[in-house]
């Protein structure tokens, strides 16, 4: 069964998420303060599973964070990394700087052909975006080895609450039951988990700052009003200001599985 999620408003629009993607890579390593709390989850979760993987591929690479952290652990002999950005290739050469070789795969990761023989996949992030999850699935099989590891996250459904809660749109989030089905059909899953990262800023504004420097704001084209601009700031600091400041729950769900 194939399956396409979509936002309540909106269905995911690949160019969209290309281009806010890319306007947000020059902001997105100050600000990616989850992201940055997620990665380190994700490769201490493969250091613990796969010791010694010679090939990986990792999938929605953008400015180099996790790919700066599967350097330094596993120094792979062989390197695949792909991004939706072309422009990622750039920071990529500035974070490996010549650690390891690498193989740059651009385009969107439900259409370019995966590598083969690989012992390790790995995303940080990114394949929230992933639109037919079971065909995803098959691919990320095809290009591993026998008990190869893929290891990644995406999001669960309490991802941005509040700025769901006041707008009334964002991403329906692939259920996790859904999940694990489309998992089973090739892989033995050794662990799911799901946390909240909460974040505090100074005013509404700045979430929604936060949320364009990180390039997440890739949901619709749709200009907001003043009248839309009030309104939202007028709900945050209604529903959801504490004595931290006011709150943007990000709730990554992580998953690590063994190919049979």
């Amino acid at each position: 069964m194939n399956r396409e999620y979509k936002s309540e408003n909106c269905c995911i629009n690949k160019s969209l998420i290309k281009e806010r993607f890319q306007n947000s890579f020059e902001t997105y390593n100050y600000e990616a303060y989850a992201q940055k709390e997620i990665n380190k989850i994700l490769i201490d979760m493969a250091s613990g599973n796969c010791i010694s993987p010679e090939a990986i591929f990792e999938i929605g690479c953008g400015t180099g964070i996790l790919t700066d952290l599967i350097c330094n652990t596993y120094n792979p002999d062989k390197l695949y990394i792909n991004d939706l950005v072309d422009d990622a290739e750039i920071y990529l050469n500035k974070v490996i700087d010549n650690r390891c070789s690498f193989d740059f795969i651009p385009g969107d990761i439900e259409h370019v052909q995966f590598p083969s023989e690989t012992d390790l996949i790995m995303s940080g992030s990114a394949l929230q975006w992933v639109t037919d999850f079971d065909s995803f699935i098959n691919k990320a099989s095809d290009s591993l080895n026998r008990n190869g590891y893929l290891i990644f996250n995406t999001f669960d459904s309490g991802n941005f609450k509040e700025i769901k809660h006041i707008t009334k749109s964002g991403i329906n989030y692939l259920p996790v039951d859904d999940l694990k089905i489309s998992l089973a059909k090739e892989f033995d899953i050794l662990s799911i988990k799901s946390e909240e990262i909460k974040l505090y800023f100074n005013s509404p504004r700045d979430v929604l700052r936060h949320i364009k420097r990180t390039g997440t704001n890739a949901i619709s084209r749709k200009r907001w009003t003043p009248a839309d601009f009030n309104h939202f700031e007028h709900e945050y600091r209604r529903l959801f200001y504490s004595e931290k400041g006011f709150v943007l729950t990000y709730n990554p769900l992580y998953v690590v599985a063994k190919k049979r």
